[in-house]
């Protein structure tokens, strides 16, 4: 199969923003700021948003999917659990909400997203 010059030139330019985009400091660690802004959509759906609606946002789902594949070994999985555990912490966020998250985006995460997952047992 051969791609025409534009879908070659869709499919760098989307590879090129990947690796731009990529959460990790120059030493290769998860940066949780960086995470932190990416789950922002689902932080904001588990807290109120599946009130209104049982509908995971895109938006959020892409980042599941995004993160799923960051997790490229065992330290990387461990930081993005702390990092999700971070920013879940305080919210009152209930854990069937939030453990069905990743499910309902069709995303299998190596935790369990509730705010008092252990993740060193990940």
């Amino acid at each position: 199969m051969r791609l025409s010059s534009s879908t070659f030139s869709l499919v760098v330019i989307m590879i090129i923003s990947l690796l731009l985009s990529r959460p990790y400091s120059s030493d290769g660690a998860v940066k949780c700021k960086e995470i932190a802004q990416r789950i922002k959509p689902c932080i904001d759906w588990m807290s109120i948003g599946y009130k209104s609606t049982g509908i995971v946002p895109k938006t959020c789902c892409n980042e599941m999917f995004r993160l799923n594949g960051m997790g490229v070994n065992r330290e990387a999985e461990l930081a993005i659990c702390e990092c999700f555990k971070s920013e879940m912490q305080d919210l009152n966020i209930d854990d069937k909400v939030s453990i069905s998250i990743s499910g309902r985006c069709g995303v299998l995460l190596p935790f369990p997203i509730v705010p008092n997952v252990n993740c060193s047992e990940i």
